[in-house]
């Protein structure tokens, strides 16, 4: 998270949490903001904004967000608004999303489902399931 300090207060620039490479995560991550894996997650990731797995990253587990960008590799399942799947990136699981896009070069294997409205409380739901 970039923070700036401006006399005595603190003002948060976004709010993005990172698992960066050669880093394991076994639980589930629950977050308003947007992360980014490069590492490996074994578990739930649950963002009310972008979930971003880079070429290295690994998920293997389920993701729920607002948006999913997967360069890497998800092992699971994702229920996001977009889905989008890069040129490296593999899913081998179930999607369930309202758009999904898949670039050139990308995998998937598995289930793809519409979700045709959106969900409000998909977030809210998941969240405090984990609570």
């Amino acid at each position: 998270m970039g923070v700036f300090s401006k006399g005595n207060n603190m003002i948060s620039e976004t709010n993005i949490t990172v698992i960066s490479q050669n880093t394991e995560l076994k639980g589930d991550i629950v977050t308003e903001g947007i992360i980014q894996i490069e590492g490996k997650i074994d578990g739930k990731v649950v963002s009310k904004d972008s979930v971003i797995i880079g070429t290295d990253g690994i998920v293997n587990g389920e993701i729920y967000s607002e948006e999913a960008v997967i360069n890497g590799t998800l092992l699971g399942k994702v229920e996001a608004t977009k889905v989008k799947i890069g040129e490296r990136g593999k899913v081998n699981g179930t999607i369930i999303s309202e758009v999904f896009a898949i670039s050139e070069g990308g995998d998937f294997e598995g289930d793809k489902k519409m979700r045709i409205k959106k969900a409000e409380s998909s977030y809210s739901d998941v969240s405090s399931e984990l609570s």
